[in-house]
């Protein structure tokens, strides 16, 4: 028989084996306490915004805050007010056409003529 099968507890005279305690728990502890932490410091921020503040309507109304991402995984799209899209619309410019009209009409065609060859 070979020396794995006679002795299975071999492995513990080995002198790098460290034996390991499996019930130590002690880093999720310390997570899960700081996340707790971290989620009553935010909670108290928020009461304090939406009761204590000057600008407490704002801070109690659902829609202000980020109005192009936040209201797609917090409110019903039926729930929802429709966007005011004046903002985009005072910066659109108005197109312009694809041939400048200030090429002559010889060098239009000559250059349809290479384009064909």
């Amino acid at each position: 028989m070979s020396g794995i099968l006679d002795d299975p507890n071999e492995y513990k005279k080995n002198p790098l084996f460290e034996p390991r305690i499996y019930s130590d728990f002690s880093y999720f502890y310390l997570t899960a306490s700081v996340c707790t932490i971290f989620l009553i410091v935010l909670c108290a921020l928020n009461v304090f915004f939406c009761w204590c503040s000057d600008n407490r309507h704002y801070w109690k109304d659902s829609n202000t805050g980020n109005r192009w991402l936040l209201p797609l995984w917090v409110k019903l799209p039926s729930k929802q007010p429709p966007l005011d899209l004046a903002e985009l619309e005072a910066d659109y410019a108005t197109p312009r056409p694809v041939y400048d009209t200030e090429v002559p009409e010889e060098f239009v065609e000559l250059h349809k003529r290479e384009s064909d060859l």
